[in-house]
């Protein structure tokens, strides 16, 4: 009987080779995210790492806003002695009315210019 399949021949079955094992990284690298503010992340293999995309994650942590605030400070406020804060946290408690005197390089000079000048008579 023609086709009877236990003459012809069956095509040997397919076998998929398994995948590799993932490549760690030791030790395991944080990527942070350029583009929108997310928590960083921590990539623990190498293919995970490839996957990401790279204009938009970097393994460098996002820029500080600016540079740490340097205490004391002196706050003032109308009809009130002027405080000296020492740290952020007296800073956070003073209510909206203190002002931070803005005391700049160019005033801290010019008064030590006018006390030498004095010391000198």
């Amino acid at each position: 009987m023609p086709g009877n399949s236990s003459t012809q021949d069956t095509p040997a079955p397919v076998t998929v080779q398994p995948p590799p094992p993932p490549t760690p990284l030791d030790p395991p690298v944080v990527y942070y995210n350029k583009k929108i503010h997310v928590p960083p992340i921590i990539v623990s293999t190498k293919e995970a790492a490839d996957a990401l995309d790279k204009s938009e994650w970097t393994t460098n942590p996002p820029p500080k806003a600016g540079p740490e605030p340097h205490y004391p400070k002196l706050f003032y406020n109308i009809n009130v002695p002027v405080k000296l804060v020492g740290s952020a946290e007296e800073e956070a408690g003073l209510s909206g009315d203190w002002r931070e005197v803005g005391i700049t390089q160019a005033l801290i000079d010019s008064a030590k210019a006018k006390l030498d000048a004095a010391k000198a008579k």
